[in-house]
């Protein structure tokens, strides 16, 4: 894990021992407790920076065999959001097990503001390729959060919903 600048090296002792990142306590977003697991899984597979007043965690991963990685904690959230298609290409008879699926890449990065642990951004994506008829089925997904200043406008219910 490269750790640099102290509040880095205090928001990893704080991952590591199980500790909540954030200066009041109050930070149980669900980003910060998937890298405290991912922390305390493999210690070598997240990275860490600080700079320009963030912190930065990143986890990821190149091309390899999904059945070489699907132990990870990173790889389980992939193979759940991939679940849904993979039940429909079984459902068209195309086989979707592990021992078919290639990781083409992950990576997962978490920003965090280096002195109240506030969440800044926060970036999931990976890809599959599943071999099916001579060519790859290509399947991928990212998703990307970005907590910008404050909310001037207006929060309404969609009409009918009380």
């Amino acid at each position: 894990m490269r750790c640099t600048g102290s509040p880095a090296l205090a928001l990893v002792g704080r991952l590591r021992r199980g500790g909540r990142a954030g200066g009041t306590g109050r930070c149980r977003v669900a980003a910060v407790e998937e890298f405290r697991a991912y922390a305390r899984a493999v210690g070598d597979d997240v990275t860490l920076t600080a700079a320009d007043g963030t912190v930065r965690l990143r986890v990821g991963s190149g091309r390899q065999a999904l059945s070489a990685v699907r132990d990870r904690p990173w790889v389980k959230k992939a193979v759940r959001e991939f679940e849904p298609t993979a039940r429909q290409l079984r459902d068209a008879g195309i086989p979707a097990d592990d021992a078919r699926l290639t990781l083409s890449g992950l990576e997962e990065v978490l920003v965090l503001d280096a002195r109240t642990y506030r969440v800044e951004s926060h970036r999931f994506e990976f890809g599959l390729l599943l071999p099916h008829g001579g060519r790859d089925i290509v399947y991928e997904l990212d998703v990307r959060q970005e907590n910008r200043g404050v909310f001037d406008g207006t929060v309404e219910l969609p009409a009918g919903v009380r």
